[in-house]
């Protein structure tokens, strides 16, 4: 948005801009009252001036129809303020001069007719500043062009051969633009670029800008948010985002949010939020019998993401095996408590280790196998020696789908080994969990339901916004002993009800699982997981295009994630290539840095829209010609 100032949304506010589109005035230089009838414009691509340039973009302006336009568009050629155009092959209408007489005596490029048209394609030449506008289907306005700009269906050049133009922009109600980007978005992303478009100094400017001390027109700011989310921000609801998991969303899921935050439930206690917390104990419930976990036996609960849910495993894991840990903490203990992750595991698990107090000297990093998965036989061997030195093994840690490369550790394995030696064993499925969704990809993770604890974040593996993770748990009575408190502010719990902030790490909360309920809800379980199995089908297509293209796929999973490289390929090329292909803004790959001390390229299919076309454009920018430097 350019940077102007509104009165109330009957007002309009004029904007000199210089000869490169960047205002010259940083506040309005004008503003005059309208009436219903005159054209709403507002800018909705209006990137940063000397960065647009660089791109070859301009701003675009949107127009739409006043009050009863569509019904005038039907009327006879005499009406005086619209009139079809019948020169052209399309429908268009003039807008003819505004009624009051500020207008008259301002003639602006958007307020008065009396030009003439040149060709289609070429200038359109005025004796006085007009505007058409091109209606589309259902006599939808759907393109504007303006004069001294060359005739487009979609942009608008800013005088680019004036030394100073005006533009007018109106006032927009904050929840009409929040309605459209949430119903245009997800089509109008696929146009955009992956990756920012803004400059880190414009960013920074732009920010900057806004005098927080100083009231502002919500429709304004919010118009800036948009623009500033959409032009300065990685766009990972992109199909052709192939990163972290960060999946697209679904419509449910932005709904869900927003009813979050205008009810504003407080989830805490069950007496406060009745329905918002059986909305959650529900849809917990469905996904723990997905699990393969009793909901009647097991607790679950939402988290903010996977990091809570890991240290709420370990610290439950630390309970259990030092019943004293509770009250007395660490210094009660007969010996060093030992966390075993595999050296692919998350690293959470070390904030882990330093936040529950065993420290980093606690946490063994096992080895994984030449598939990336927690080698057995090694932790076995660990597990002896630390007992053999009076430490204390307490927890193993599982991934069912690591970061890096997607490996899944064998959790059978790992639980028998769990179960013989006595200890606490904790799947981190906060990614793989997708597997569990369907049918084709759950007995990969077969071995998942003999865990005492699992993390589980439905914003990785579910099209739905961030964030919200999810635990689950099979000890239910060491949950509620661990974490109940009693307190003098807080009325007692119901009979039968579920109060979440004595079964968690949190107490004031907001509705985390109404976007998974919506979500699950809408789609029904054979459409999640055909969700689920598409995106796990492009992997295995762009795995199988790789190879055609000279590549090779370096990991072994089932799930939707592939890493590659090529041979001979220099050892900072995993690194630079990623960073090429963001400049260009078509696609978005990251690097994958292994243990072992390889480098692969990693691109992960988290869109469940990505389809064959985005699979090929990725393809494609990787074997183009000016890649041949990577060898």
């Amino acid at each position: 948005m350019l940077p102007v100032q509104f009165e109330d949304q009957r007002r309009l506010a004029v904007v000199h801009l210089g000869p490169d589109g960047e205002a010259l005035d940083n506040q309005a230089a004008e503003v005059m009252d309208v009436t219903h009838r005159d054209v709403d414009l507002e800018i909705v691509h209006a990137a940063d001036v000397e960065h647009a340039q660089h791109l070859g973009q301009r701003p675009q302006v949107r127009v739409e129809p006043p009050e009863g336009l569509a019904g005038m568009l039907d009327q006879p050629d005499g009406n005086e303020r619209f009139q079809p155009d019948a020169q052209r092959g399309a429908r268009h209408l003039r807008v003819g001069p505004l009624e009051h007489a500020a207008a008259r005596e301002r003639p602006h490029p958007l307020e008065a007719t009396g030009g003439r048209e040149a060709d289609p394609g070429g200038e359109f030449l005025v004796g006085e500043p007009s505007i058409i506008l091109q209606s589309g289907q259902n006599d939808e306005v759907d393109s504007v062009n303006w004069h001294h700009c060359a005739f487009e269906t979609k942009s608008i050049r800013l005088c680019p051969n004036q030394e100073r133009c005006t533009l007018r922009v109106m006032a927009r109600d904050p929840l009409k633009i929040l309605t459209e980007r949430i119903l245009e978005w997800p089509a109008a992303v696929r146009e955009a670029r992956v990756t920012p478009v803004l400059s880190t100094d414009a960013l920074d400017r732009r920010i900057a800008a806004h005098d927080l001390s100083q009231p502002h027109d919500l429709g304004t700011l919010v118009a800036e948010v948009v623009d500033l989310l959409e032009q300065g921000g990685l766009h990972a609801t992109h199909p052709r985002y192939f990163g972290l998991f960060v999946p697209g969303v679904r419509r449910a899921g932005v709904i869900a949010d927003a009813l979050a935050a205008l009810y504003n439930p407080q989830l805490g206690a069950w007496w406060h939020a009745p329905a918002a917390s059986e909305i959650e104990r529900h849809t917990l419930a469905h996904l723990s019998r997905r699990l393969g976990f009793s909901p009647s036996d097991a607790t679950a609960m939402f988290t903010t993401g996977g990091s809570e849910a890991n240290l709420t495993g370990v610290l439950l894991a630390l309970a259990s095996a030092f019943p004293d840990y509770p009250r007395d903490g660490l210094v009660g203990l007969a010996g060093r408590p030992v966390l075993y992750v595999s050296d692919q595991a998350h690293d959470s698990f070390v904030k882990v280790a330093r936040v529950t107090g065993i420290g980093e000297r606690g946490l063994r990093r096992v080895p994984s196998d030449a598939r990336q998965r927690l080698d057995v036989d090694d932790l076995r061997q660990q597990i002896a020696r630390d007992r053999a030195a009076g430490q204390v093994p307490f927890c193993v840690v599982g991934t069912a789908g690591t970061t890096a490369t997607g490996a899944i550790d064998p959790l059978p394995a790992l639980a028998d080994l769990c179960r013989a030696e006595g200890i606490w064993f904790h799947v981190d499925a906060a990614w793989g969990g997708l597997a569990l969704l369907s049918e084709r990809l759950r007995p990969h993770v077969a071995g998942i339901e003999r865990a005492d604890s699992v993390t589980w974040d439905a914003h990785k593996t579910m099209p739905i916004p961030m964030g919200a993770g999810m635990f689950f748990c099979r000890a239910r009575r060491l949950v509620e002993s661990f974490f109940s408190v009693h307190t003098g502010y807080v009325p007692d719990a119901l009979a039968g009800r579920e109060d979440f902030y004595q079964g968690s790490l949190q107490w004031s909360r907001r509705f985390i699982g109404l976007k998974v309920f919506l979500t699950l809800a809408e789609l029904g379980s054979e459409a999640v997981a055909a969700l689920v199995d598409h995106q796990a089908a492009m992997a295995h297509l762009l795995g199988e295009r790789l190879v055609e293209a000279g590549w090779r796929v370096t990991n072994d999973t089932p799930l939707p994630l592939v890493c590659f490289t090529r041979d001979h390929l220099r050892p900072d090329a995993t690194a630079d290539l990623p960073r090429r292909l963001a400049a260009e803004g078509v696609a978005w790959i990251s690097e994958a840095r292994l243990p072992s001390g390889e480098r692969w390229l990693r691109a992960c299919i988290t869109h469940h829209e990505t389809g064959p076309s985005d699979v090929d454009a990725l393809v494609s920018s990787l074997r183009s010609p000016d890649r041949g430097s990577f060898g």
